[in-house]
């Protein structure tokens, strides 16, 4: 089974996660970011290239017992963060081949070493995001355009529909993640008013749709396969 990084709000999904081949694994809530991403692994774990897991320090070592038993390495910063924005952006990064999209000045220097920005304002640009390939589904205009200046394909959907708690709505990266040449859902991506475009802008591109549930998506800060 693939083993799967994901955050406690996904635990609805447990069942449906098994029955498609995962082994998911809960990872703890960080109170040391804001409310709307304490428990989403695309604000609290970035993967870097080498494989080894990007975290924060105190996170980890709050949780040393449980991190310790998995079988990954991870490298912990010590970078400043908080509660408020945009102090809680520190490894919510878009990877796209050699560039990093996001709001740079806010990232950790472990995502940026080596790597060509691609500075947006939106710093929740990995949840804001949903990149299949070099290929990219967004609500957020200002990373369309980046990305449309740069030659990449980017499907421009309406904000809303998707659910977060504490927020007015949540984001298509986070209510999502990719598996091979397949994207999983947290919910039912049909019931979204852009899926005709979505669908077709997937399956141009040869990626296959799972829904998670027959319920409205929800933004569970996406999920990292490992």
């Amino acid at each position: 089974m693939t083993k799967l990084i994901v955050g406690s709000t996904a635990k609805v999904f447990e069942n449906a996660l098994l029955r498609y081949g995962f082994s998911p694994i809960f990872i703890p809530d960080f109170n040391g970011l804001s409310e709307a991403v304490t428990s989403h692994p695309d604000s609290l774990i970035y993967v870097l290239p080498s494989g080894e897991l990007l975290t924060y320090g105190d996170y980890y070592r709050e949780n040393e017992g449980f991190f310790s038993s998995l079988p990954f390495s991870f490298v912990l910063t010590d970078e400043e963060y908080g509660r408020l924005y945009p102090y809680d952006i520190l490894l919510n990064a878009l990877p796209i081949d050699n560039y990093i999209v996001g709001r740079c000045d806010r990232l950790s220097r472990y995502i940026m070493n080596g790597k060509a920005p691609l500075t947006v304002r939106q710093g929740y640009a990995r949840c804001s995001s949903l990149a299949i390939g070099s290929s990219v589904i967004t609500a957020d205009k200002g990373i369309s355009s980046a990305m449309l200046s740069k030659g990449y394909d980017t499907l421009l959907i309406q904000p809303g529909h998707i659910l977060l708690s504490g927020c007015d709505y949540g984001f298509i990266g986070g209510a999502s993640f990719v598996h091979g040449k397949t994207v999983y859902f947290f919910g039912d991506i049909s019931l979204h008013p852009d899926y005709p475009a979505i669908n077709n802008f997937l399956s141009e591109r040869g990626y296959l749709q799972i829904s998670l549930s027959n319920h409205p998506l929800c933004d569970c800060g996406s999920a990292i396969c490992m």
